[in-house]
């Protein structure tokens, strides 16, 4: 893969990473506030407005991840009168979108206040407040539209700069407005506030980055919106299939178990959820990349993108994964002090199986980006069939460890379900990719294993039991494992010349 491309998706991958760690950073950071401001009620009712905005626009027929792969390939060929066109296909489709959600969120308005029994003397603001987010979202989506044609032209510092300075200006946004006691009114106004700019700010950006930009309704064709409609759709189904899987296992305790052990599994998903987000993230500069070596119809360098982005995904998902899987007690005592002992648990199979998952990432957004994404689609809905008629079979018997068994299967064997697929796709054998990817980082693994879950065992049993103790046992045996793991891959041989070089160039772009 030349230095260039290279250079690009690693320069794109910091990027992404320090966009969505900075969001993250000013939400929790924010929340405390908002809660002393408004109250637990008033907290709760703009998290019910969340929600319920955010699941609205979940469905948008997976346009943002269609138009991404489009501009790239359209680019690539240097095709501007096909990018044009996918551009204003894609915004009046994105409006016609916006004015439907508004007019449901009007028009059940009443609905979803009774169904989620705000209190009836509250209906009129709670509304307003409701309806007002959804206009915000409703621009957000617009926006979309200008962030795409930036990441498909692979500018995701500019789409992360916009990121950043929304995810600022909205924390400033309110504080400044609950402190001059506007309330949930205030919070909406806000939304509205920040999305108008941002918007602005990413139309700016995307006629500078592309001075070719042409937006004309009379540019729309039907042959384009059937093209990202079909693409779409599938990436569609494939989200609501993650968004299924990963919630319909707190359905299926609260129906066959109990609420005690619903919020036990949520705890220790939670821990689980936030690691996967995050390492996901190595992969999100991918898609655009490979749509455009498909685009220029370069097999072989698509070959080593996957080989390259697979082995970077295993040399980091596999040491964090098993640090949190020998070390879980250690964590949910840090973070919990005495937690139900299940909680270590569902960390243990929950990371086995997601972590498991991970590995597929960089081949489901390949698989994306050169317009097959059916792969994706199958396996996951594999997953959710997998996964449900084996927690009915397993949950009535075992329990909790039924639903963790039942998920660890279903998950694992769809993931190498997508692997096989995708690997025939690319022309590539197990055996290969074996030796050559997954066998040096996980021998190193397994020999790490053992000696930092001791120095973990031998740092609690010498030290007073407490959460300091844990936190020494879970940094001690981590450090240890870290240690051991980083010689053993070294010797292997795995860390070669072009990753070493890989290496200096993220401390350049990092500096």
């Amino acid at each position: 893969m030349p230095t260039s491309l290279t250079k690009r998706i690693v320069h794109n991958t910091l990027f992404n990473l320090a966009g969505r760690f900075w969001a993250m950073f000013l939400g929790l950071l924010v929340a405390p506030f908002l809660m002393a401001k408004l109250g637990m009620t008033g907290y709760g009712l703009w998290s019910l407005v969340l929600v319920i905005t955010n699941y609205l626009f979940t469905w948008d027929l997976g346009l943002g991840n269609a138009l991404v792969r489009h501009v790239a390939h359209y680019y690539a060929r240097r095709d501007y009168h096909g990018l044009n066109a996918v551009m204003s296909t894609s915004l009046l489709l994105y409006v016609a979108l916006a004015a439907g959600a508004i007019t449901l969120a009007v028009a059940l308005r009443p609905v979803v206040l009774s169904t989620f029994r705000v209190p009836p003397e509250r209906w009129g603001e709670v509304g307003w407040i409701l309806v007002t987010a959804v206009v915000a979202f409703a621009l957000d989506n617009v926006e979309g539209v200008f962030r795409g044609l930036v990441t498909g032209l692979q500018q995701m510092h500019l789409t992360n700069l916009v990121i950043t300075l929304q995810a600022t200006l909205n924390a400033l946004g309110t504080v400044v407005f609950l402190q001059l006691g506007y309330g949930l009114k205030g919070l909406a106004l806000n939304e509205i506030i920040t999305s108008v700019l941002v918007t602005s700010l990413s139309a700016v950006i995307a006629f500078r980055v592309f001075p070719m930009l042409r937006l004309n309704p009379l540019l729309a064709r039907w042959e384009t919106l059937k093209m990202l409609l079909n693409f779409g759709l599938k990436v569609q189904i494939t989200g609501l299939g993650a968004l299924i899987s990963l919630q319909m296992n707190k359905l299926l305790i609260g129906y066959f178990l109990n609420l005690n052990l619903l919020a036990t599994y949520e705890l220790g998903f939670k821990i689980v959820y936030s690691l996967i987000s995050i390492l996901r993230l190595l992969g999100s500069a991918v898609m655009p990349a490979a749509a455009e070596l498909h685009a220029q119809h370069d097999h072989d360098r698509l070959q080593r993108l996957y080989q390259q982005g697979s082995k970077y995904l295993v040399l980091t998902i596999a040491p964090l994964g098993l640090i949190a899987i020998l070390h879980a007690n250690s964590i949910t005592a840090v973070w919990l002090g005495t937690p139900p002992p299940e909680v270590a648990r569902v960390i243990q199979f929950l990371m086995f199986a997601y972590g498991f998952n991970l590995l597929t990432a960089t081949g489901t957004s390949m698989a994306r980006g050169v317009g097959h994404p059916e792969f994706e689609t199958r396996y996951a809905l594999l997953i959710i069939l997998g996964n449900l008629f084996l927690s009915i079979v397993l949950m009535p018997i075992l329990g909790l460890d039924g639903l963790l068994v039942a998920t660890l299967v279903a998950v694992v064997l769809g993931s190498l379900y997508f692997m096989a697929q995708w690997h025939r796709f690319l022309h590539q054998t197990w055996r290969m990719l074996w030796h050559k990817l997954y066998a040096p980082p996980l021998w190193a693994c397994l020999l790490a294993a053992v000696p930092s879950y001791l120095a973990g065992q031998v740092l609690l049993i010498h030290l007073t039991a407490g959460r300091l103790a844990h936190a020494a046992a879970g940094l001690g045996g981590g450090l240890v494992f870290v240690g051991l793991y980083a010689l053993f891959v070294w010797r292997s041989g795995y860390w070669d010349a072009q990753d070493r070089a890989l290496y200096r160039t993220i401390l350049r772009l990092s500096s």
